[in-house]
């Protein structure tokens, strides 16, 4: 489903024959391979202009039209599907100076899952305005949406939600809301589930409640904004986030001889991540192990040892290691075991995904059988 968390989670050399998924669909079709058989596609929007015209060019209003259908409504666009994400092309969306789409009407109510990838070329964000004369995004009830990497700034409206209307479940990732207005929910105005994270909320103004933000009955984290004056500004989780992961729930080899783990630590978050300390005890059910590091995407790290990991690890933004522990697997009286992975610095804005599990499961037999005896 697209907004989840399996979407872009994991570095491609993790999955198994990464060129494509179940379907012939080319892996990946985001910035990471999605987890599980089936790739999520990719709706690729290659023009600034907002119009419907059959002109070959893929408009974002084109784009979530075709996603809600699940179909080719316009031509210009690829068609929807039951998993979309709509990205934005980097030769057209390269730098602030090329990457604005200015809205001649609000945008289509978004009514399915979807995500909305605005990375440019340069790694800002795609900025949608309502010129100061409509709102931007309407996600209706029971849809599950995320936003990420994109401005949405001077909308405005009479009513509820200058920039966004949410009635659904929304998600808001590294991204600006800005210089929005209303009558209520300068910002945002939300009935729905509002997650904001790594993100900026600012200079929005309302005329009754929430400047920024007004959760109204919502389940958002935060609650109702009552402030005093009607503008208000907020900035969440902007600067260290370090994630960490295990890809699979089982290890990769259940061959109840051998374990074998992969884990992921990865920059999540908007600044530089270094020094970064690794502590991956080893579970009792595997007393000697081996492992390698991968660097990717500039980051450093040991090549490789053996034992508990302990040291620490350099991560630049959008950067990560990937470890790859390998041992014999000896079962003690107890059968179940827990493998944990852990990451820690200082001011990371965003703790909750400093550590993962995995279950090490004890097997009676070396070929995995575990029938009933009679």
């Amino acid at each position: 489903m697209p907004g989840s968390p399996l979407i872009d989670a994991v570095v491609c050399d993790l999955v198994p024959d990464t060129s494509q998924d179940q379907r012939g669909v080319t892996r990946p079709q985001g910035v990471r391979c999605d987890i599980g058989a089936v790739e999520a596609d990719q709706i690729v929007v290659d023009t600034t202009a907002d119009n419907t015209s059959a002109d070959g060019l893929c408009s974002l209003r084109e784009a979530i039209v075709n996603a809600n259908s699940n179909g080719q409504t316009h031509t210009d666009c690829a068609p929807g599907s039951a998993y979309d994400i709509i990205t934005f092309d980097p030769t057209v969306f390269a730098n602030a100076n090329a990457s604005t789409i200015v809205l001649g009407a609000l945008l289509p109510n978004i009514a399915t899952d979807l995500l909305i990838d605005g990375t440019r070329a340069d790694g800002g964000n795609v900025a949608i305005s309502g010129n100061n004369a409509r709102g931007v995004f309407v996600v209706l009830s029971s849809r599950s949406v995320s936003l990420r990497k994109l401005g949405i700034v001077k909308g405005r409206r009479s009513g509820n939600g200058g920039g966004i209307v949410n009635q659904g479940t929304l998600s808001i990732e590294h991204s600006t809301v800005s210089g929005n207005r209303a009558g209520d929910g300068g910002g945002i105005h939300s009935g729905g589930t509002l997650v904001i994270r790594h993100s900026t909320v600012t200079e929005n103004i309302s005329m009754e409640f929430g400047g920024g933000v007004r959760d109204n009955g919502g389940t958002a984290d935060g609650g109702v904004d009552t402030s005093d004056w009607h503008v208000f500004a907020i900035t969440v989780g902007k600067g260290l986030d370090v994630g960490v992961s295990i890809p699979s729930a089982e290890p990769i080899s259940n061959l109840c001889r051998f374990d074998d783990y992969a884990v992921l630590v990865e920059n999540l978050g908007t600044v530089v991540a270094n020094a970064v300390q690794v502590d991956i005890p080893l579970p009792d059910s595997l007393p000697s192990a081996n492992w390698t590091c991968t660097p990717v995407g500039g980051a450093t790290c040991p090549p490789s040892g053996s034992g508990p990991i302990e040291h620490s690890v350099n991560l630049p933004r959008n950067a990560g290691v990937i470890y790859r522990i390998t041992g014999l697997f000896s079962p003690g009286p107890e059968p179940d075991d827990t493998f944990i992975a852990h990451a820690f610095i200082s001011g990371d804005v965003f703790p909750d995904n400093d550590i993962a599990t995995a279950a090490a499961t004890a097997c009676l037999f070396s070929d995995g059988y575990e029938g009933e005896l009679e």
